[in-house]
């Protein structure tokens, strides 16, 4: 994978790192946007790797992906069988413990916020706030699991986090998303064509466990993906850069 973009935008993208740490070592936290298919991580994995060339820079990527209610939790809520099959819809999404973790990592205090809900016996906590850990996302049993990434204040100056939402916003504040990209210093748009993102979604999810024929996969993607999609495509505005 050689880098377009990135290489060039980087250049540009952030102050040095003492510039950008105060004494208080607050990151420079970078949200990295695109519709489902549209590069995010390897995007956001080119960036990490320019950076940390050299180890000028001390970055880590942090996915949106973590923060998915877990199946466990999405059956016990009103209409499960609906929240299931919109899986990756902004509402089966934890939004209240990304914000938690972003707050954390951003202040290294959670300020009274509600904490994440993924592991208790671990939860971040003020007493703690230099390492912040991250639930991933395990594409083979279709749940988050939790920890799997570490923030860690004393060496990650840049952290990107790259998903779909972080630019969001509900004028009802339905699924409390207002607010996230409070937390960013810097945000990216990956303006990919929608068509080309939904085709890869076809391709990508046949080898993911849970779907099943190829006619449901195209059916699923062009009823729930496609709307989700569109949902991410109408945030775009709000980016401070958009990139091709």
């Amino acid at each position: 994978i050689h880098p377009t973009w990135e290489r060039d935008f980087m250049k540009g993208l952030l102050p040095s790192p003492s510039s950008s740490s105060s004494n208080n070592k607050q990151p420079y936290i970078v949200g990295l946007v695109g519709m489902p298919g549209s590069g995010k991580t390897i995007s956001g994995k080119i960036l990490c790797d320019l950076l940390n060339e050299n180890n000028k820079n001390d970055a880590i990527v942090l996915p949106m992906d973590g923060y998915h209610y877990s199946l466990e939790k999405l059956n016990s809520m009103n209409n499960p069988k609906d929240l299931v099959y919109r899986r990756g819809a902004p509402d089966t999404f934890d939004v209240t413990a990304l914000k938690n973790d972003l707050h954390q990592i951003k202040y290294g205090s959670e300020d009274g916020l509600t904490c994440t809900i993924f592991d208790p016996s671990n939860v971040n906590n003020a007493s703690d706030s230099a390492v912040v850990r991250i639930p991933g996302f395990d594409h083979a049993i279709g749940d988050p699991i939790p920890n799997v990434h570490i923030f860690d204040r004393d060496k990650h100056n840049i952290v990107i986090m790259e998903g779909l939402y972080l630019l969001h916003q509900d004028q009802y504040n339905r699924n409390d998303w207002n607010g996230v990209t409070n937390y960013f210093d810097e945000t990216i748009y990956i303006d990919m064509e929608l068509k080309i993102c939904m085709e890869r979604l076809k391709k990508r999810n046949l080898c993911l466990p849970g779907y099943t024929t190829p006619d449901e996969i195209d059916q699923r993607v062009d009823i729930v993906d496609h709307q989700n999609a569109l949902l991410v495509q109408h945030t775009k505005h709000r980016a401070n850069t958009i990139v091709i």
